[in-house]
């Protein structure tokens, strides 16, 4: 009996034993437990292939929609608790090539999606010292300053992002980032 078929059983066990015992808690957290358990298994498998497809997809400039699979895991591992994973994978990610500033702002993202504000501010920062007319930098130095309390900064730096010459994949970037919230 395979993994899926074990599974399939036991929900059925459970289902069963929950019909007959309705008024049972330690049956619900039971049953409860086994489909977080396959959950978390299914998120971790998918943080895998995203993380796979970013890196293919950053390697090969034909796929520059390697976008989708870092909001992708952010996401997830955001869910399952795992947000310092995405931490030291963009600081590797920079320290192999110190002016990839879309690594900067995945590192910022996972930092503000942590509640690490004045992490993600030093590593945007860092970011806008190499380059300071690039929209994704001027975007997340809006919103760390708007969580700090500056708010008149953050006004300011949100309306010149608006005006902003963006490049699609940046776009689509701040997208994905912004469905995260």
């Amino acid at each position: 009996m395979g993994e899926e078929e074990l599974y399939d059983k036991v929900v059925e066990l459970f289902d069963q034993a929950l019909e007959e015992n309705p008024g049972d808690p330690e049956l619900y957290h039971s049953r409860g437990f086994i489909d977080e358990i396959r959950g978390r298994r299914s998120l971790e498998k998918a943080a895998s292939f995203y993380e796979k497809g970013a890196e293919i997809a950053r390697t090969n400039p034909q796929h520059a929609d390697h976008v989708k699979c870092d909001g992708q895991l952010l996401g997830i591992r955001r869910a399952l608790g795992q947000l310092n994973k995405s931490i030291e994978y963009y600081k590797q990610r920079i320290a192999e090539n110190p002016e990839d500033l879309n690594a900067y702002g995945l590192l910022t993202h996972a930092y503000y999606l942590a509640d690490q504000i004045l992490e993600a501010q030093k590593v945007i920062e860092a970011a806008y010292k190499i380059d300071s007319g690039y929209p994704l930098i001027t975007y997340w130095r809006g919103l760390i300053n708007s969580r700090l309390g500056k708010l008149e900064e953050a006004l300011d730096l949100m309306s010149k992002t608006v005006s902003m010459e963006w490049e699609e994949e940046q776009l689509a970037r701040v997208k994905s980032q912004i469905e995260e919230f």
